[in-house]
């Protein structure tokens, strides 16, 4: 049984503006009654869309039961743009899920000499 995340969470925010970092932390929940989630991806892109030239950080696999606390090991992100993300899940089998609805949020001023 696959499931679509739901309640997506940049920063433990919905679709914040102005975040501080350059390596977000993502999070999501599972609907009631889903099942286990045993790996994840997440991809984040400029913008709203998801072409190859728009992804900035795609996790891969990562083998992992835990929805939340995800980051990416470096910066990716740039100052004042607007981001989307989106996560995929599998439970228990090969297949991965479909993708969750895209979340969006924005960075505010990261590099103080701007």
């Amino acid at each position: 049984m696959t499931s679509v995340p739901v309640d997506l969470r940049t920063n433990a925010r919905r679709g914040p503006r102005g975040i501080g970092t350059a390596r977000p932390e993502f999070a999501w929940v599972l609907p009631a009654g889903a099942g286990s989630q045993t790996a994840y991806q997440v991809q984040v892109a400029v913008g709203d869309g998801f072409a190859a030239e728009t992804i900035v950080w795609d996790s891969g696999r990562v083998v992992s039961p835990v929805p939340f606390g995800v980051r990416p090991a470096e910066e990716i992100l740039v100052s004042c743009t607007s981001y989307a993300w989106r996560v995929r899940v599998w439970s228990g089998n090969a297949i991965p899920g479909e993708w969750s609805a895209p979340a969006a949020f924005e960075t505010g001023v990261l590099d103080a000499s701007l």
